[in-house]
């Protein structure tokens, strides 16, 4: 983990210490049973490879290819290149793509979209360690088809769309994104609110050179997210909490599941086509998926048939787990 993670880290623990004390004490909700998920839904997760190209270091963000079939899409944190990285099902390398006009002070999170029948991916430039940062960044370029076995070297390519925002309530670190194509918005999740707060945005492809801010808007707690506990945080000095941080978020390409993941599990939610996601993130008790032989979860996405996840972590040669279906 890098330095500026772990002060990061520390002036967060401190920051939110009484908050936990108080909510680490709260009786479990009572639930409608509306929310209730069918728990068999899963095999164990396998290791299906390693990432073998050797300048993912760090690896925070990891998107399914709209266009390209069996190809995923990876970045690196804070402080790397301004690159998305491609990868088949089993880690192994497939060239990079550069993004022209983009600096990577703290990208978090990636997620694929089709949008009137044109693929894109998004980069959420959105970590705030210190919590001070006076606006986010997505950048929105079209996903590049592959032609051939890999894409070229430092193949670059252009915006097509930024949008700057700020989240409601002040500045917040946030390392978890995902579009919902079907309602036409943008999901994020803040880390170290206890509960985790989801934000919600517009989803619109903004003007590159805009100089618009917008306001991610507050719409649900993670509240079925398993409760931090003050006594845990002292006695583990605050492993415990972080490691129930929301790290990643997904939504399945019909929008009708999502994923969440933080450091030591995956959790699963359903709606159906009636409900609201802000009241299921609000109200569901979510499936929780072991990640067995994984330190470090830092990126987790849906296959685009919605059957698998794929799950990988932020140290190097990190090894890419798949979650398939039961049925």
């Amino acid at each position: 983990m890098a330095l500026h993670q772990a002060i990061g880290r520390t002036f967060i623990f401190v920051s939110t210490f009484f908050c936990v004390l108080a909510y680490g004490d709260m009786n479990d909700r009572d639930l409608a049973s509306d929310f209730k998920l069918e728990l068999d839904l899963f095999k164990q997760g396998q290791i299906v490879g390693k990432l073998s190209n050797s300048a993912l270091t760090e690896v925070s963000g990891i998107a399914s290819s709209q266009i390209n079939e069996n190809v995923l899409w990876v970045l690196n944190d804070s402080g790397n290149s301004a690159a998305l990285y491609a990868i088949d099902q089993m880690g192994r390398d497939l060239g990079d793509v550069h993004i022209a006009g983009t600096h990577n002070q703290d990208w978090e999170d990636l997620a694929s979209f089709t949008l009137n029948n044109t693929s894109y991916l998004v980069v959420g430039d959105i970590g705030d360690n210190f919590g001070v940062r006076e606006e986010s960044i997505l950048y929105f370029i079209k996903e590049p088809k592959l032609v051939g076995r890999r894409f070229s070297d430092n193949l670059m390519v252009s915006l097509v769309a930024k949008i700057r925002f700020r989240f409601e309530g002040g500045a917040t670190d946030c390392l978890a994104l995902a579009v919902n194509a079907n309602d036409r918005k943008i999901y994020l999740i803040g880390k170290s609110q206890v509960p985790p707060t989801v934000y919600e945005l517009p989803l619109f492809l903004g003007m590159t050179q805009s100089t618009t801010i917008y306001t991610a808007r507050k719409s649900a707690t993670l509240a079925g997210l398993p409760k931090s506990n003050y006594k845990a945080i002292i006695g583990s000095f605050g492993q415990s909490y972080f490691d129930n941080q929301p790290t990643a978020l997904d939504m399945s390409e019909n929008g009708l599941a999502a994923i969440v993941l933080t450091k030591s599990k995956l959790f699963y939610y359903q709606k159906q086509h009636h409900q609201n996601w802000s009241v299921v993130f609000d109200e569901q008790v979510p499936i929780g998926i072991p990640i067995d032989n994984l330190d470090d979860a830092e990126a987790a996405a849906f296959s685009i048939d919605g059957r698998s996840l794929f799950v990988t972590s932020e140290k190097k040669s990190a090894p890419l787990i798949r979650i398939d279906r039961i049925h």
